[in-house]
C-alpha cells in the first residue's frame, strides 16, 4: 500500500492514478509516508525528505515539526532536532504538550 502510493505521488498523482480532491490528501499523504518511513534506520533520509515536503507544503501544521524532530534525533542530529521542535513549540506558545516535547529534546 504505502510504496503504491509513494509511486502515485512520484508521479504528481494521488491514490489511483487521479488527481487528488484537495491539497490536504497531498499533504497527509507525504505525512503519512514520512511516517511510515520513519520506523527503520535505512529510509531516515526518505522520511526526512517527505517530512520536508510537508512542511514546505503547509508551514503551520506543528505535528510535522514532531515528525521531523524525531527523525532527526534518530539520525543523530541532536542540535538540527532541538531547534526543530523549538519551531514547533513556537506555533501555539499556550500547548502545555508541545512545551512538555520540547523540554524532552
Amino acid at each position: 500500500m504505502f510504496l503504491g502510493l509513494e509511486a502515485s505521488l512520484k508521479e504528481n498523482k494521488y491514490i489511483d492514478g487521479t488527481e487528488a480532491s484537495s491539497p490536504a490528501e497531498y499533504l497527509w499523504s507525504l505525512y503519512l509516508l514520512a511516517q511510515h518511513f520513519s520506523r527503520k534506520f535505512e529510509t531516515l533520509n526518505k522520511a526526512y525528505d517527505y517530512i520536508n515536503r510537508a512542511i514546505e507544503h503547509t508551514m503551520t501544521v506543528t505535528e510535522f515539526y514532531v515528525i521531523k524532530a524525531e527523525i532527526e534525533y534518530k539520525l543523530h542530529r541532536n542540535v538540527d532536532a532541538i531547534k526543530t521542535i523549538n519551531e514547533a513549540r513556537k506555533t501555539d506558545l499556550a500547548d502545555r504538550y508541545m512545551n512538555n516535547i520540547c523540554i524532552k529534546f
